[in-house]
């Protein structure tokens, strides 16, 4: 597998362009930044992370989720295209591993 992004947090169009350039697929998922992001087709997504977010069928989206250690993940509903923040209750016994 290449590595196809390593320049900090994908915030612009600019820079989430070369993970939509590198493959295919319509909805990318991105961890281990410890910020909360979606950018779309168009730039940067407005989300209240407290509720789903509604993700079109025909754009294609790059969703970078928190830390795991930080005591969430996410879900998609391909059902619904939605994208959801949830707890994970299991992330505290990681917080002080080395």
């Amino acid at each position: 597998m290449n590595l196809w992004y390593f320049d900090g947090v994908p915030h612009t169009l600019e820079k989430a362009s070369r993970s939509f350039n590198a493959v295919s697929e319509k909805f990318l998922f991105m961890g281990h930044h410890h910020v909360w992001l979606i950018v779309g087709s168009d730039g940067e997504v407005v989300w209240d992370i407290e509720e789903p977010v509604r993700l079109v069928a025909a754009e294609r989206y790059l969703v970078v989720t928190g830390a795991v250690i930080d005591g969430w993940c996410a879900t998609l509903s391909r059902a619904h295209r939605a994208a959801s923040r949830e707890t994970d209750s299991r992330a505290g016994r990681f917080r002080g591993s080395s």
